[in-house]
């Protein structure tokens, strides 16, 4: 079964591996097992032992998330502000550009349109997915003072029309007193003025 080399090492016969059909030959299994597996443990006696994997601990997942939840605290309030920025600078340009769109009908008809349809901007969209506010002063008759956008004394905003977005929460009101008119992006001091009414 085994034999001295000229080494003086012993050495497994090949006929010790093929002596019987009935025998699996450890030498020939050890090998083709590394072949197909590799190295993946420690060998005892000629055999391979896996290596056990090492798994989280409950208290290193919980750390994970809550690192994961400051982040997105952190992180989460600052893109939103910079996307409620972008939103009113959109409202802003929308509303510079209208009023020059009313401004050129004005100077063509010698009057201001009466609806922003006029102008084919009927279903002109603001950046919360509302249209916009076109309020003409003229087409609204003697008693337009009343729905008229008023600033903190209570004194009409524009002379001619008013044009504004609701804002981000929809709702608004005449006078710039109210609370929900802080977020309407208007136009005010006849073109004078347009941002946010909070800020004016």
């Amino acid at each position: 079964m085994s034999r001295v080399n000229s080494s003086g090492k012993n050495q497994i016969s090949p006929d010790f591996c093929a002596w019987s059909t009935a025998r699996v030959c450890p030498v020939k299994t050890a090998v083709i097992f590394t072949a197909f597996v590799g190295d993946t443990g420690t060998r005892v006696a000629g055999r391979r032992i896996r290596s056990p994997r090492r798994a989280f601990t409950l208290i290193e997942i919980m750390v994970v998330v809550a690192i994961i939840g400051i982040l997105a605290a952190i992180a989460v309030p600052g893109f939103l502000r910079i996307v409620y920025r972008a939103q009113v600078t959109r409202a802003i340009n929308d509303i510079r550009v209208l009023g020059a769109q009313i401004d050129i009908f004005e100077l063509e008809n010698s009057r201001t349109p009466n609806d922003l349809a006029e102008i084919n901007r009927a279903n002109f969209i603001d950046p919360w997915g509302r249209p916009y506010v076109y309020y003409s002063f003229a087409a609204a008759g003697p008693s337009w003072k009343g729905k008229a956008r008023k600033d903190h004394s209570l004194v009409p905003l524009n002379t001619s029309y008013d044009l504004y977005s609701v804002g981000k929460d929809g709702k608004t009101s005449a006078p710039l007193t109210a609370k929900a008119s802080d977020d309407d992006v208007l136009r005010a001091d006849d073109g004078g003025y347009i941002g946010l009414g909070s800020q004016f």
